[in-house]
């Protein structure tokens, strides 16, 4: 496949067809889903959908890249037997963001969840947050200045600060009400790590930016910062792992960090029989393995439970996403992780299947050409080249 840029082709889904197959779909930082053929990767086109939901004069323009599985849906990465739920900008006379739902046997029917009154257009809403009975949607305090952007501005130019502090929008997901809960200050990030709820709170787990993440001085916006080893190594707009904790009787929010800096840690994956659920133990790409480098990375393996720490590492290597695959065992480390290796002083990659146990390989297949870094990753059970 070939895109136009790097989240063109972010993340990659499927679901029941109603007809005994399956629908596979890319998302896109837009609102769009890109139909593609599985055996084949062509992109089909975009889907046309049948639900007519935005308010008049409105257009859905945005919208979130990561869908969520209905919580016990979810048995491997890229398999969900139950509904798929989003999310979607509209932007008019006010703003608003769509949350909705994909039922199996329906993929050209998006069923409106609920629609939440945004006092501005968000920056972004790339993952969110779901549980056995809420969404939650965290406002991250930025959005970019369309006029900026008429008139010429680039992207980074074009970002506004909207507060000290991030409303989070909390959706019932069996009647679409919603309630506000306020984090007192800014928070920032792109991916949910996992989320639960019990009788009295909700959770989620995130990897957190320091500040905001569109920044001049980030090795993993700017090219020319990228390039620089002195700039890379210096930037200290760290990805923490937090958990953020709601009381569902008064809306207080209670941030808790799981991990400090100097590294920095994204990507994250667990196994996917724990999404929606309480868990232990995550696996993420880790920047500055060393303390020092930003070219130093790790692929972390972290039982928050027991804070045992264990790393993949190999110097001067660069390691994708990587995918969790169950094996059917009890613990909940019983499986494989799948991802791709690239070495810097070589030039040539690899694909790579791990032990998620003990983060030792079982398997290296060297690939053809050299794959250069790239960030989600999906795996397809259904998928048998005969």
């Amino acid at each position: 496949m070939m895109a136009a840029n790097d989240n063109n082709f972010a993340v990659a889904y499927r679901i029941a067809d109603g007809m005994g197959g399956y629908r596979h779909a890319l998302m896109t930082d837009t609102e769009l889903h890109l139909d593609f053929d599985l055996a084949s990767l062509a992109v089909i086109g975009k889907r046309h959908f049948s639900d007519h939901f935005r308010e008049k004069g409105h257009i859905l323009k945005g919208g979130g890249t990561h869908l969520q599985c209905e919580v016990g849906k979810s048995t491997s990465a890229g398999t969900c037997d139950g509904a798929l739920y989003g999310v979607v900008f509209e932007q008019g006379a006010s703003n608003a963001v769509d949350l909705y739902r994909l039922d199996p046997g329906y993929p050209e029917l998006r069923k409106l969840v609920a629609r939440v009154p945004l006092p501005f257009s968000p920056g972004s809403f790339h993952s969110f947050v779901l549980t056995e009975e809420y969404a939650v949607l965290p406002l991250q305090p930025f959005s970019f200045d369309s006029l900026e952007m008429l008139e010429g501005s680039d992207l980074m130019h074009a970002i506004k600060n909207e507060g000290q502090n991030t409303t989070l929008y909390i959706v019932k997901l069996l009647d679409g009400s919603v309630y506000q809960a306020v984090f007192p200050q800014q928070l920032f990030y792109v991916h949910v790590v996992n989320s639960w709820q019990n009788s009295t709170h909700i959770s989620f787990d995130a990897s957190v930016f320091d500040r905001q993440s569109f920044t001049f001085d980030n090795p993993g916006m700017v090219l020319e910062v990228l390039r620089n080893k002195t700039a890379r190594d210096t930037s200290t707009n760290t990805q923490t792992i937090r958990r953020y904790t709601i009381d569902r009787a008064s809306w207080v929010v209670v941030e808790e960090r799981i991990t400090e800096g100097p590294s920095f840690v994204d990507f994250p994956q667990i196994n996917p029989h724990f999404l929606g659920k309480p868990y232990c133990i995550y696996y993420g790409i880790e920047w500055k393995h060393d303390g020092i480098e930003y070219g130093s990375w790790a692929l972390r393996k972290h039982n928050i439970c027991t804070n045992e720490v264990q790393f993949y590492y190999e110097a001067s290597t660069f390691v994708s996403e990587s995918i969790f695959v169950p094996t059917g065992g009890p613990r909940e480390d019983d499986g494989v992780l799948l991802l791709v290796r690239t070495a810097g002083m070589t030039n040539e990659s690899s694909f790579i299947i791990l032990n998620a146990t003990c983060m030792r390989p079982i398997q290296e297949i060297q690939l053809p050409h050299m794959v250069g870094w790239f960030g989600h990753s999906t795996f397809f059970p259904e998928f048998d080249d005969g």
